[in-house]
C-alpha cells in the first residue's frame, strides 16, 4: 500500500490513445494520479452546462451554470417560418428535406457554444488538468470543437450525462473512471 501511495504522488502523467470503434481513438490516462489532482470539472449535455471546482474539503463547488437555449428547444421554438411560407419554383410550400440541414446546423451551433463556454471558463480559471462529462452521443462533437491546447488538458473524459446527478457522487465517478482507464 505504501508503494502505491508513493507512486501516485510521484507519477508522471501521460496521455495516450487507444484504438476505438471505426478506427477512431479514445483518450485515456495512464494513471489515476491525474483525476486525483484534477480540480476543475465540466458537466454538460445539450442544454445545460455546469462548471465545478474541487474544494479543500474534497467537495464540489458550483462556479458557473449555463443553460443553452438551442440544446433542448424544439425547432419550432427557434425559427418562426412555417412550412409553405416560401414557395420553391412555383411549388406550393417547402419540402420536408429542407428541415434536416437546419436541424443539423442548429446542433452544430449548440456544440460550438458549449465548446466556446468551456474554453472561456478554462481561460478564466486556468485549472491545468480538467475533467469532462458529456453524453456519448455529443461528447466527441464537443471535444472536436475545443482548441487543441484545451483538449490536451482533459484528464478524464466521461461519456455520461451527469448534469442531474447529485454533486456528492460526481468526484467518485471521475476517480473511478481514472482508475479503470487502461494503463
Amino acid at each position: 500500500m505504501f508503494v502505491r501511495t508513493v507512486f501516485l504522488h510521484f507519477a508522471i502523467p501521460r496521455i495516450g490513445k487507444t484504438p476505438g470503434i471505426g478506427g477512431k481513438t479514445a483518450r485515456h490516462t495512464t494513471c489515476g494520479w491525474l483525476s486525483m489532482n484534477t480540480k476543475f470539472f465540466i458537466i454538460t449535455n445539450r442544454g445545460h452546462l455546469l462548471a465545478l471546482r474541487r474544494t479543500e474539503t474534497n467537495s464540489l463547488e458550483l462556479l458557473d451554470e449555463t443553460f443553452i437555449k438551442e440544446g433542448n428547444a424544439k425547432l419550432s421554438e427557434l425559427v418562426t417560418d412555417q412550412a409553405g411560407a416560401f414557395g420553391n419554383s412555383g411549388t406550393p410550400g417547402t419540402t420536408a428535406t429542407e428541415r434536416m440541414p437546419l436541424e443539423a446546423e442548429l446542433e452544430v451551433q449548440c456544440f460550438r457554444k458549449i465548446a466556446a463556454k468551456i474554453s472561456d471558463l478554462l481561460k478564466e480559471h486556468n485549472p491545468g488538468w480538467w475533467g469532462l462529462a458529456a453524453p456519448s452521443e455529443i461528447n466527441g462533437a464537443i471535444v472536436d470543437h475545443l482548441d487543441a491546447k484545451v483538449r490536451e488538458k482533459i484528464s478524464v473524459n466521461l461519456k455520461l450525462d451527469l448534469t442531474n446527478s447529485p454533486r456528492s457522487g460526481l468526484l467518485k465517478r471521475f476517480e473511478k473512471a481514472a482508475h479503470e482507464s487502461p494503463r
